[in-house]
């Protein structure tokens, strides 16, 4: 994984120092999507070019990937855009299919918690390499290394990395 992880790091130094990325996570419930809920952010044209530069470099190392078996659900127009994303990015989940949130759980449907989350906003400073592990778990001790894009550390830390 760390072998795989240098190119990645390596195609991401091109947007190292230009700046940090303004993110608002939306008041309210959390969004529940399949077995997980979701803390929306605000999609920005600055937060969706940077993760496009990210699925772009991760993409050599993901190899052929198959559609998610929840896509064949989806309407035959969807299938093919979504079809489209995975075969450019390694992803369906991109173009006006990106939805940049915070992962709060994996849970079942009928145990999501009632809360009400705030709203939040801050400034990604950093953008992390890590390992991912099961339900797309960030790893908080599988970083392989990351890449500034401000003058300053991100308040944060690796929370940064999860939009």
């Amino acid at each position: 994984a760390e072998a795989a992880a240098r190119p990645i790091l390596a195609a991401l130094q091109s947007v190292e120092g230009r700046g940090g990325i303004e993110v608002r996570l939306r008041a309210g419930a959390p969004v529940p999507v399949g077995d997980y809920i979701f803390w929306d952010a605000e999609s920005s044209p600055a937060l969706r070019a940077l993760c496009e530069h990210a699925q772009q470099a991760v993409r050599p190392q993901l190899g052929m990937q198959k559609m998610p078996p929840w896509c064949d659900k989806l309407p035959a127009a969807e299938q093919a855009s979504r079809r489209v994303y995975l075969d450019r990015f390694g992803t369906v989940n991109a173009g006006e299919f990106f939805r940049p949130h915070v992962t709060l759980a994996y849970v079942h449907g009928s145990r999501i918690p009632a809360i009400i989350l705030p709203e939040s906003n801050f400034r990604v400073s950093r953008l992390h390499v890590s390992a991912v592990g099961e339900y797309g778990t960030v790893l908080s001790d599988g970083e392989f290394g990351s890449v500034q894009l401000t003058a300053a550390p991100s308040p944060l830390g690796p929370l940064a990395a999860c939009v």
